[in-house]
């Protein structure tokens, strides 16, 4: 039962979960687009005996990511890289996973194409993320989001499937997790909201304008989420292996 490894609480489980989606070979390869902070890379590593790369575009991120793998003794399984991710990488992977990174791309097909080119035939593609239920481009919280965010709307779940196979991935299955999505009560967002847009208006530097919208469009998706419009899917899918 999956459920009782998915928790809001609980990334490792959510990790452990993951790993369940796809077969993955002894000691894999693996490639995070979006690894943050390296935590889910590093439990990647560590659980699976393998190795692996994960990509950001902050620097701090980096710097701290590769900081915990030296920490934990994996500095010589894992290591973490500042480039686009559509940017080439040494070598092919047995696994790529994305995690909440890919859902706000501009260059989202171009990102598909790379994940394949980076992928070995028969490796696997593991993307977790939010996605409309339905097209929604114009609802005012979509709107608000992409404002916030400077990205494009959240795209359509069913639009997983279209992109993948136009990428040259086969997908082999998609699963809602939505019910492991935590809620906000609506009068501790709008108190949110408020005080946020009030910083917003106070501290008119640019920094802090970036990171009010942030949380502004966060709280948007909290939004879309509570009212049934988002929801959180993982879509395992998989490199073709070459044919003869």
């Amino acid at each position: 039962d999956w459920s009782s490894d998915v928790c809001s609480s609980d990334l490792a489980g959510l990790d452990r979960w993951l790993q369940g989606l796809v077969p993955l070979p002894q000691a894999p390869r693996v490639l995070d687009l979006g690894c943050g902070f390296g935590a889910s890379l590093l439990r990647w590593v560590e659980t699976t005996h393998g190795t692996g790369v994960g990509v950001t575009r902050s620097r701090v991120q980096q710097r701290r990511a590769n900081a915990e793998a030296r920490r934990r003794g994996l500095q010589d399984r894992c290591s973490f890289v500042v480039q686009d991710f559509t940017a080439p990488l040494d070598g092919t992977f047995d696994v790529v996973i994305a995690i909440e990174s890919l859902a706000h791309a501009a260059d989202l097909d171009d990102v598909l194409r790379a994940i394949r080119a980076a992928l070995k035939p028969g490796g696997h593609f593991v993307w977790l993320d939010d996605s409309l239920r339905a097209e929604a481009s114009n609802d005012a919280d979509v709107q608000e989001l992409s404002r916030r965010w400077s990205s494009p709307p959240l795209p359509e779940l069913a639009q997983r499937d279209r992109r993948l196979h136009a990428a040259g991935l086969r997908v082999l299955r998609t699963i809602d997790i939505t019910s492991q999505v935590a809620s906000a009560p609506p009068r501790d967002k709008e108190k949110r909201r408020r005080r946020l847009l009030w910083l917003r208006r106070l501290l008119p530097l640019p920094l802090a304008r970036h990171l009010a919208d942030a949380f502004l469009g966060g709280i948007a998706l909290e939004d879309l989420y509570a009212r049934g419009v988002a929801c959180y899917a993982a879509t395992a899918s998989m490199r073709p292996e070459e044919s003869a």
